[in-house]
């Protein structure tokens, strides 16, 4: 069986981040990066935060996207390009 780890960013204990760059307390929403590298550089964005390793064994493969930082910054380019045409308004 194969260990499959995701890593998550930790604002404060408790508190992860989303897609839409918000801290919440349901890790349910929360951005899960599967390359510690990519995850590493999304939190240095948020000062004081820290990325947070959640390992198990899983008999099925990740269903995650390949990349899922370049989804999550896909994600967030559309949400800041949305609110910034609704401030020209």
């Amino acid at each position: 069986m194969p260990m499959t780890v995701s890593y998550f960013i930790e604002g404060e204990p408790g508190r992860y981040l989303t897609d839409e760059g918000f801290f919440t307390s349901d890790r349910d929403d929360a951005t899960e990066f599967t390359d510690e590298a990519a995850a590493y550089a999304e939190a240095s964005a948020y000062p004081g935060a820290t990325v947070e390793a959640y390992s198990r064994f899983s008999d099925v493969a990740s269903f995650l996207p390949a990349h899922p930082a370049t989804e999550h910054h896909a994600r967030r380019a559309w949400i800041v390009e949305q609110m910034n045409r609704r401030a020209v308004r």
